[in-house]
């Protein structure tokens, strides 16, 4: 996410000095920085959290064997 924002932000600097429309660039870029960043961060973070999800389903055919037992079973 750093590195998304980081280049965003050298880039609306770079194209500010190029263009001399001073904060435009940068802020527009920053913004879009931000946002792309936190879109790949939530991105990777619901992939990793639905393969833990699909690796516990896999594994785990039933139920707990010793877990989920009835009240006459205690």
């Amino acid at each position: 996410m750093a590195a998304t924002l980081v280049g965003c932000c050298l880039a609306g600097y770079w194209l500010d000095a190029k263009l001399d429309s001073s904060p435009w660039a940068l802020l527009i870029l920053a913004v879009l920085g931000i946002v792309g960043g936190l879109y790949n961060l939530i991105r990777r973070d619901v992939r990793t959290t639905l393969r833990g999800t699909a690796a516990k389903e896999k594994g785990a055919p039933g139920r707990d064997p010793g877990g989920d037992r009835g009240a006459d079973e205690r």
